[in-house]
């Protein structure tokens, strides 16, 4: 789910968006980002880092869905991530 944040924040700036708010499940995607969690491995260091330095280009903001509720878009989500790993 990192992955994809980050791509869609580099959309953002590449566009000019000036803000986005993403939708997760994990709710380390939004506490990284945030400064919440504490980033202890390679890849959410990096994550952090990134998103400390786009928020220079892109107000960010996250909104936590509970997975696997019935949350349209989230099931969608993760139906898309199945099908792009083959496993759907």
């Amino acid at each position: 789910e990192i992955a994809g944040a980050m791509i869609v924040i580099r959309y953002c700036i590449e566009q000019e968006i000036k803000a986005v708010e993403i939708y997760h499940d994990y709710e380390g995607v939004g506490k990284w980002a945030d400064g919440l969690w504490k980033a202890n491995k390679p890849g959410t260091q990096n994550y952090a880092k990134f998103c400390q330095k786009a928020r220079e280009f892109v107000k960010i903001s996250f909104v936590k869905v509970k997975g696997h509720s019935g949350d349209r878009y989230n099931d969608e989500a993760d139906l898309l991530a199945k099908q792009a790993l083959g496993i759907a």
